[in-house]
């Protein structure tokens, strides 16, 4: 990672930092250089990975916390400000299987949420049950990733599914989409892969749903080519940036 970026004088707080991949982007951010507070229920892991980050070089706290318990997480705040002054960086990791964010992604109308899934089956299925027939909240919007052309079932689940705005992130685009129908989708962002190893996308895919964006007048971002960096092939698909949005803004009929 410090190949990629510099994060030294950084303070992150990785919360669910422990174990799995909350455990992993903890050192990743040490190895960069950041000072890191891992935090979770568990007070034994919380103290084995603050030994490897100490053992980068790099300063940690041993606080444990629960997610589930706002005053916990309070403390870890009040702690990390008193040890280092700032916080940078906040990820959380955490899994918890209360069903609180959904209520409160649903009152805090102030905000458009972007629900971006894989699981698009299971995503439609929660969606039927929550709502019925009704039409979720203009505000949460709901997308599944199509990566190439044998992804496209998720497009049809994406479509059957009860919602406002309704969008595909086509990225990273590894292969060609294809004909795809586009009926009932509101926005598609496209754009390649980034990273050590990222795989390059031709032209002609980005082209292609494009093109079918145009025909079916729905509306088209163009994200980034990839490369190493997010940034490193610029946002132009043929010497122009793609900013479309969903002209309703969340006010679309399902």
């Amino acid at each position: 990672m410090s190949l990629l970026f510099d994060l030294t004088g950084r303070v992150a707080v990785v919360v669910g930092g422990t174990s799995g991949i909350g455990r992993t982007i903890a050192i990743g951010l040490a190895e960069a250089g950041a000072d890191v507070v891992a935090t979770a229920r568990r007070q034994e892991l919380v103290d084995e990975v603050a030994n490897e980050i100490e053992a980068r070089g790099r300063r940690s706290l041993r606080v444990a916390s629960d997610v589930g318990d706002r005053e916990s997480l309070e403390r870890v705040h009040a702690e990390t400000m008193r040890a280092f002054g700032r916080v940078d960086i906040v990820v959380c990791a955490a899994g918890i299987t209360k069903r609180v964010p959904t209520l409160d992604m649903e009152e805090a109308d102030w905000h458009i949420f972007q629900v971006l899934t894989k699981r698009s089956s299971l995503m439609r299925s929660y969606l039927r049950v929550r709502y019925g027939k009704r039409t979720p909240p203009g505000h949460i919007w709901l997308g599944v990733s199509v990566e190439h052309g044998g992804s496209k079932a998720r497009i049809e689940h994406l479509r059957t599914s009860p919602a406002a705005v309704r969008f595909l992130s086509v990225e990273p685009l590894i292969g060609p989409i294809g004909q795809v129908d586009l009926s009932g989708i509101h926005w598609v962002i496209a754009g390649g892969e980034s990273g050590p190893g990222a795989r390059p996308m031709h032209i002609d895919w980005a082209r292609e749903i494009r093109d079918r964006c145009a025909e079916q007048n729905i509306a088209f971002f163009f994200k980034q080519w990839g490369g190493i960096r997010p940034k490193s092939g610029g946002r132009n698909l043929d010497g122009r940036e793609w900013n479309e949005l969903p002209t309703t803004l969340g006010s679309c009929a399902a």
